[in-house]
């Protein structure tokens, strides 16, 4: 019987722990901040030059290298999402230096919390046309040419205020070696 009851006691207290004990919730992979990286910081360095490119490239590589199906030269196809240090969030991304003449980088942005086309527009110092000009319908693009780069920022269909893609590539045709 003392066994019984020990044992009955045990069980209890086990059960009770158990009961007590909060499960383990799971967070999403973006909710914390996996980058010091802003948002603004991809717009500005894809303008900056093949150093500002390589710079882009090395943190997108340090988020993606698991995704990468090639690492010299980079090729990644990601659809997770990441959350930034300012909270904006990269829906994926695609890294192309094996197939084109040029290195391309599209960064898919998630459209909450959006990143708003004015604050891209101005970190880029690109005017953005008004609506109902001759680009002014829903998912127009804009674009501008800096230091042997094109960035291109694509507004969301859904929501014209919010960036939907942010897209850069060397103009020159050589290829360079990714970031190291």
């Amino acid at each position: 019987r003392k066994d019984v009851a020990t044992l009955a006691i045990a069980m209890a207290l086990l059960m009770l722990a158990a009961c007590s004990t909060a499960p383990a919730r799971s967070t999403p992979k973006h909710a914390a901040p996996a980058s010091a990286a802003r948002m603004d910081d991809f717009v500005r360095w894809a303008l900056q030059g093949p150093s500002g490119y390589d710079q882009a490239l090395a943190e997108l590589m340090r988020l993606y290298r698991a995704q990468a199906t090639s690492q010299d030269p980079p090729n990644v196809y990601a659809r997770n999402p990441i959350r930034l240090a300012d909270h904006f969030v990269i829906a994926g991304v695609q890294i192309d230096n094996q197939y084109w003449y040029r290195q391309i980088v599209a960064i898919t942005v998630a459209s909450q919390p959006c990143y708003p086309m004015a604050q891209a527009v101005a970190v880029a110092g690109i005017e953005l046309p008004p609506p109902g000009s001759d680009t002014g319908s829903p998912g127009r693009s804009v674009s501008a040419r800096r230091n042997d780069m094109e960035l291109t920022l694509t507004e969301s269909r859904s929501d014209p205020r919010c960036v939907e893609d942010i897209g850069f590539l060397h103009l020159k045709t050589e290829r360079r070696a990714g970031a190291k």
